[in-house]
């Protein structure tokens, strides 16, 4: 099977780079909720969030064991996330790993496999392949998504190593410059007898009829995978994992969907703004402040004011991602 991002004025010139000098303080709150989603646990055989190990959250006790190279490192927010790595060796020399469950047969009649990655660090030559998971192996039955050196994320199934059973393959291409660097990547694979579907943060890339009855395997793992029938192995590359789940059930278009919105990350994001300050003023003075783009057409910014101190901040913020550069006077009204 295929392997499977101040002359009566005075006028300051401003213009914003990608810096702004001063201090900024800044608090956070962030409350979340989350209503009850009873499909998040309909079929739920087994659930990693890798919150300082590799116990199953879904209370089936399918606990995982970490091995190799590795580290439980922070996400933000409280979050932890599992992070092996690699040996870059074509043959296992002590790669990071999750060594998973096998499971049952049962799992042939449906199943969902979900999981979060970022941060990969493939091996280079004959090393530069590795499964994100490997439910099997890859001369006996196997379900596999796999980052290909070629330049893709493979999807797939095959009921055996020959070739000749039948198989389900999917080749997403990615830009092994930056797919690695975009942040979390939500990857799924949903099957049912006679549907095989993959999807990519949260949207279906693919899906056809086929049915491949693999379980039960004899190796699964996150990170690593075997072939020469389960005899030889690699842990190759470097990658952080979060909340790892797979269902005895193929989710729903809908379900993937919600699951990807709800599992992703909240982002707290910075607006820059800058306040114009004036000093040396005269007291008693009435000033008009004006602005321009281009120092050359200047326009009245608010309401004139009376200077009351020799120092006064403007009580307006002026949003800076809104302009490349912003040009601020003060005139003596007429």
């Amino acid at each position: 099977m295929t392997p499977m991002e101040k002359s009566n004025k005075h006028t300051t010139p401003m213009k914003i780079s990608k810096a702004l000098l001063g201090i900024l303080t800044i608090t956070f709150g962030v409350l979340f909720h989350v209503p009850a989603q009873t499909f998040l646990t309909n079929g739920l055989l087994a659930y990693y969030p890798f919150n300082g190990n590799a116990n199953d959250a879904s209370g089936n006790g399918n606990n995982a064991t970490p091995a190799g190279n590795f580290q439980f490192v922070s996400t933000g927010l409280g979050r932890t996330a599992f992070r092996g790595i690699g040996d870059n060796s074509q043959f296992y020399s002590g790669g990071g790993h999750v060594l998973l469950p096998t499971f049952s047969s049962s799992l042939n009649s449906g199943l969902t496999v979900s999981l979060w990655v970022r941060d990969e660090v493939e091996g280079t030559g004959a090393a530069d392949t590795e499964q994100y998971i490997d439910l099997g192996a890859a001369d006996l039955p196997t379900l596999e998504i796999t980052l290909h050196g070629d330049g893709a994320v493979y999807f797939g199934m095959r009921a055996d190593g020959s070739g000749v059973g039948p198989y389900a393959v999917f080749r997403m291409p990615v830009d092994l410059q930056t797919y690695p660097a975009s942040g979390w990547k939500h990857l799924v694979l949903a099957y049912q007898p006679g549907s095989f579907a993959c999807y990519f943060n949260g949207q279906k890339l693919y899906q056809t009829n086929v049915t491949v009855n693999i379980f039960p395997v004899v190796r699964a793992a996150l990170n690593r995978h075997w072939w020469d029938n389960g005899a030889s192995s690699s842990a190759r590359m470097s990658a952080t994992y979060q909340n790892v789940r797979i269902y005895n059930r193929a989710l729903s278009d809908n379900e993937v969907q919600q699951l990807y919105a709800i599992e992703l990350e909240p982002l707290i994001g910075l607006q820059k703004f800058v306040k114009p300050t004036f000093s040396h003023l005269s007291l008693g003075t009435n000033y008009q402040m004006q602005v321009s783009g281009d120092l050359n057409t200047w326009t009245n910014q608010g309401t004139a004011f009376t200077a009351t101190n020799v120092n006064m901040v403007y009580p307006q913020y002026f949003d800076v991602d809104n302009w490349s550069q912003l040009f601020f006077r003060l005139q003596v009204p007429p």
